[in-house]
C-alpha cells in the first residue's frame, strides 16, 4: 500500500467524512434486502468512516460487515463494534482472507491512479480483477462512480482534470477550486469507458442507474456536456 495514499486521506479526513445517507444508498440497500441470504458477508472498499457500513448493518443486522480503507485515521472514526476494520487499498487486497456476498465501492475507482491515464486504466483493470477474487460465485458488486463527459471528445475534460492536478501537485500551486485538494490525483471515466472496462474484466451489468447534475460555472469551465453519477450492480459474467 502506498504511504502517500494513506497520508493524503489522513490529511483530508474532514473533506471525505460525510455522514449523510442519499437516495442512491437506499438503491443498493433495497437490492441487498431483496436478495438477502442468511449469514452474508459485506465488504465496503474505501468505506472510510463507515457511514454506509453502519447504515447497512442497522438495516440488516445479521450481515457481517467489513470496511477496507487506506486511511487509519478514517477507520478510527468507526466506533461500531459490529463493523470489522481493515487497512488496505486497491489493487492489492492481500489483507483479506475470505470471500464476500456483496462488495461495495462508493466514489473509489477514480482514486485508483497511475503516472498517466493509460497507467490508471491498467491499475483500474488490476483492481477489478482483484475484486473478482473476493466475490462469491453468486455475489454482487455495487459501484457508485462519477462521470465527466465533454462535447466533441467525451474524455477531454477527464484528461484536463488529470493533467491539471498533476501540475498542481508538482508545482505545489493549488488550483483555486475547493475540490482540488493538494495531493489529489483522480482519473474519471466516461460512462462508455467504465462500462467497457467492467465488461472487459469479466463483470455483467444487471442493473444500472444514472443521475445528471445541474448546469453550473464549474461545468462550463470544464467544457462538460454531461456530468453526474452512475450506479452499477454487477455479477461475475460466466
Amino acid at each position: 500500500m502506498s504511504d502517500q495514499t494513506s497520508k493524503y486521506f489522513d490529511n483530508n479526513t474532514s473533506f471525505y467524512n460525510h455522514s449523510t445517507i442519499y437516495s442512491y444508498d437506499y438503491y443498493f440497500l433495497e437490492f441487498i434486502k431483496t436478495h438477502h441470504k442468511p449469514q452474508s458477508y459485506f465488504l465496503d472498499i474505501g468505506g472510510g468512516s463507515g457511514i454506509f457500513a453502519a447504515f447497512l448493518i442497522n438495516n440488516c443486522p445479521d450481515i457481517e460487515v467489513t470496511v477496507l480503507d487506506p486511511s487509519l485515521k478514517m477507520l478510527s472514526i468507526i466506533d461500531d463494534i459490529r463493523i470489522k476494520k481493515v487497512q488496505g487499498k486497491l489493487p492489492d487486497l492481500a489483507q483479506l482472507h475470505s470471500k464476500y456476498d456483496y462488495i461495495h465501492l462508493k466514489e473509489v475507482l477514480h482514486h485508483v491512479t497511475g503516472s498517466s491515464i493509460n497507467k490508471s486504466k491498467e491499475l483500474l483493470c488490476d483492481s477489478l480483477l482483484s475484486i473478482k477474487k473476493y466475490i462469491k460465485d453468486n455475489g454482487f458488486v455495487f459501484i457508485h462512480e462519477l462521470f465527466y463527459e465533454s462535447y466533441l471528445i467525451p474524455s477531454l475534460s477527464r484528461n484536463m482534470i488529470f493533467n491539471l492536478l498533476t501540475v498542481q501537485n508538482k508545482l505545489k500551486i493549488k488550483i483555486p477550486v475547493s475540490e482540488s485538494l493538494m495531493g489529489l490525483s483522480v482519473c474519471f471515466y466516461t460512462r462508455f469507458e467504465l462500462e467497457t472496462l467492467l465488461k472487459y474484466c469479466g463483470f455483467r451489468i444487471i442493473e444500472k442507474r444514472e443521475e445528471y447534475w445541474e448546469d453550473t460555472w464549474k461545468k462550463r469551465t470544464a467544457l462538460l456536456k454531461n456530468w453526474g453519477r452512475m450506479l452499477f450492480i454487477l455479477e461475475i459474467d460466466r
